[in-house]
């Protein structure tokens, strides 16, 4: 670590508010989609919907109602209310399994989970959750008989026609099972969709082999049979909304009968015999006037009843950068219960500043067990959202930036470094970020060279080496926030020379090129609105996410998402680069603003904005300055755009073959959700915007 960094440790604040339910979520009318094809893999003869048979049953019922032609999970995002979990929301679904029919397209067997999903808070995510491994039954057999599958057998998800992280998740006998040292059952989560505010539909493709990778399978298909898995719906983004119900996913590959398939959906659909989940984690300290004096008290709400056998489970906890182990009380409830609370008695030195945080999974030592009314085991990972209601706060340690990086560094997973300056990454220098670490920039004004706000900038001749990392905005007291205030992220290449808000990169003899490796970049509430009278080329114009002067060779990075940004959502100045996946949501300003640039998208592109008519606020504005401006998708690319085309004195311009025209000289909405089939398609424009 740099001896030019403040190694400052204090307590991160972050309690959950558990009362209050969540403004702006409203109930919403359903809207048509203009585009007609949605996300579905390319198409073949013997595909469609009369090769592809659906059955669903939220409860056992007779067969005869069991079988439809065509249907999708639905779910909705509504009000929930408990005196323990607080005054939420959570996703109800309309069924508790689903079946699909595999079918040969080529040496490749394919179907697709449609899924509808309403009142989703503007600006979160949709998740799927996968919760357990890949299993099978022959279907013979008076009563279904799922097993692991063989090892090496998946089933591959995928959001496109292009695998992209993320929005691609192979799921076989080991999924759910966390990689050592840690134990116990782990979540996989693909990322569905990003809310506008308005209700989702989206279509996943699914394939089935063993071997490759992604949907590439070494050996395509499975021994005819049932294969089944079972997952839920999350919203990310919105710690107060809670998980759906477990929804079991049931594939037929070749010749199974139709009574069998009726009876695994009806199996799975029941709260007798279907699955049960930890939907949602409770945490409180109790006092001396409590029944447990002086502990911390964690409750875990499963999705059906449940019984433990009488050697405890065990909870992992974190309490001070150690590790401990919750059980259950000697006379704790244990039998056909839905909740189960976890104590263990807070050491003396406990105090606000303290690190509280949960494992990922219940654990069962020899002799333990949680199992369903059928004597099922019970599913054992907890919510990937963590805990709510503390009061004794969340913590993390704290290392401030403050001063610039010029040596090499890293930040340390466990660790939430805050900017609290404008900060820079200097040339010849590298910052290694481990896999899933938070970076929070505060929010506020303070005095800098460049900008008057806490940034962190990325000279010319940086380098950047991170997994997943998210950069977002923070309060005084290094929560984050929901404001958007701040200098935002930079990343200065050698690419070319060029300006933007007074951030400049440099190119040219003598200067290195500059390196940025990472697998995601998600961004939330970065950058800072206008000031008063809007901007121009001398005033204020910080975006969630910069690039300027960035090439080719040295921008590697394969994902990136930005949320409620407080200007543009994502900014590029002359560069050409290209990545698998750009999700932009719900910026103030503009979704995607590139001056002379060329952005280029092979996998998934998502830019959803919501339908406020503010001044410069469109899907894209292109600037050609010095130069011209393209995006351009590639072809099978998985394109989600929502938002306000343009005005009538934009230059914006479309070529496709697959995507509706818009109208440059009027302000309308524009709305196409699909994959571009018959070629690229370009944004481009042929005159300053």
């Amino acid at each position: 670590m740099s001896d030019r960094l403040d190694h400052r440790r204090r307590g991160q604040s972050r309690r959950r508010a558990t009362g209050g339910r969540l403004a702006g979520c409203e109930r919403l009318e359903a809207r048509q989609y203009l585009a007609a094809d949605t996300f579905m893999p390319p198409s073949a003869p013997g595909i469609g919907s009369e090769a592809v048979a659906v059955w669903t049953a939220p409860t056992p019922v007779a067969a005869a109602t069991i079988r439809q032609s065509a249907s999708a999970v639905l779910a909705t995002v509504v009000p929930y209310d408990d005196t323990l979990f607080g005054d939420t929301q959570m996703v109800a679904v309309n069924t508790r399994a689903v079946a699909r029919d595999f079918a040969p397209v080529g040496r490749e067997f394919r179907t697709e989970l449609p899924i509808s999903v309403a009142n989703v808070p503007l600006g979160a995510t949709v998740n799927l959750e996968v919760l357990t491994g890949l299993t099978s039954w022959n279907g013979r057999g008076a009563a279904p008989a799922f097993r692991p599958v063989p090892r090496g057998l998946e089933v591959n998800l995928q959001l496109g026609a292009v695998p992209v992280p993320g929005f691609d998740l192979r799921v076989g006998q080991l999924t759910d099972r966390a990689v050592p040292p840690q134990t116990g059952q782990i979540r996989r989560t693909m990322t569905i969709a990003a809310s506008d505010g308005q209700p989702l539909e989206r279509r996943i493709a699914v394939t089935i082999g063993t071997g490759g990778v992604a949907d590439r399978f070494t050996k395509p298909g499975a021994t005819p049979g049932l294969y089944a898995f079972t997952g839920l719906l999350s919203i990310g983004g919105v710690e107060t909304v809670r998980s759906s119900q477990p929804v079991t996913f049931v594939f037929r590959v070749g010749p199974v009968a139709d009574a069998a398939v009726e009876a695994a959906v009806a199996a799975f659909s029941s709260p007798a015999t279907g699955p049960s989940a930890v939907l949602a984690v409770a945490a409180r300290s109790a006092g001396i006037d409590r029944p447990f004096s002086n502990a911390l008290l964690v409750t875990v709400d499963y999705s059906e009843p449940v019984t433990v056998s009488r050697q405890s489970p065990q909870l992992p906890i974190v309490i001070g950068g150690v590790r401990r182990l919750a059980t259950l009380p000697v006379d704790a409830p244990r039998t056909n219960v839905r909740q189960l609370t976890f104590s263990y008695p807070l050491p003396r030195d406990v105090n606000e500043g303290t690190l509280v945080d949960l494992g990922a999974s219940l654990l069962l030592p020899p002799g333990a067990s949680i199992r369903t009314a059928a004597g099922t085991p019970a599913i054992t990972s907890l919510p990937t959202t963590g805990s709510r209601g503390i009061p004794l706060e969340y913590q993390g340690a704290i290392e401030y930036v403050s001063a610039d990086i010029a040596r090499n560094t890293t930040f340390r997973a466990g660790i939430t470094y805050v900017i609290t300056s404008e900060v820079h990454v200097t040339e010849g220098t590298t910052l290694t970020i481990e896999d899933g670490v938070q970076v929070l920039i505060r929010n506020g004004y303070v005095t800098g060279r460049n900008l008057t706000a806490a940034s962190l900038i990325f000279d010319s001749g940086s380098r950047l080496r991170a997994g997943a990392v998210s950069f977002a905005a923070s309060d005084a007291t290094d929560r984050p926030a929901t404001q958007a205030l701040n200098g935002g992220v930079f990343f200065c290449g050698a690419f070319r020379t060029a300006s933007m808000d007074n951030i400049s990169s440099r190119s040219g003899v003598g200067v290195r090129s500059s390196s940025f490796v990472a697998t995601r970049i998600d961004c939330s509430y970065l950058g800072r609105p206008d000031p008063r009278g809007g901007d121009d080329d001398g005033t204020d114009d910080i975006n969630g996410i910069t690039l300027v002067g960035v090439g080719p060779s040295e921008w590697r990075v394969a994902s990136v998402s930005s949320t409620n940004a407080g200007d543009d959502g994502f900014d590029a100045t002359s560069s050409s680069i290209s990545m698998a996946s750009l999700t932009v949501v719900n910026p103030t300003e503009d979704g995607l603003n590139i001056t002379s640039s060329l952005v280029q998208i092979t996998g998934t592109c998502t830019v959803a904005m919501s339908r406020s008519t503010a001044i410069d606020r469109e899907l894209f504005d292109l600037e050609t300055d010095d130069g011209p401006s393209r995006i351009v998708f590639q072809r099978l690319a998985a394109i989600d755009l929502r938002g306000y085309w343009g005005d009538r004195y934009d230059e914006v311009r479309l070529a496709s073959s697959d995507m509706p025209q818009p109208n440059p000289l009027v302000k309308e909405w524009y709305e196409y959700v699909g994959i571009l089939r018959r070629g690229p398609a370009t944004v481009f424009s042929i005159n300053a915007d």
